[in-house]
C-alpha cells in the first residue's frame, strides 16, 4: 500500500521529465517509471531505517 501511495506520489515528477521544456520526446516513458520506482524505493529504506533505529534506542 505505501508503494502505490508513494508511485502515486512521483506522477507529477514523471510528468514533469516529459514535459518540452525538460525532456519531452527524448525522455523514454521506461526511464520515468525506473526513476519512479527508484524515488519510491529509496524513501520506502529509508523510512524503514528511521523506524529501526527509533526501536532501537528504546533498549
Amino acid at each position: 500500500i505505501l508503494t502505490t501511495i508513494i508511485w502515486g506520489g512521483t506522477w507529477p515528477l514523471g510528468r514533469w521529465l516529459v514535459s518540452e521544456e525538460v525532456g519531452g520526446t527524448t525522455i523514454p516513458p521506461f526511464m520515468i517509471a525506473v526513476i519512479r520506482y527508484l524515488v519510491s524505493r529509496f524513501y520506502i529504506y529509508h523510512r524503514s531505517l528511521h523506524i529501526l533505529f527509533r526501536r532501537s534506542e528504546a533498549f
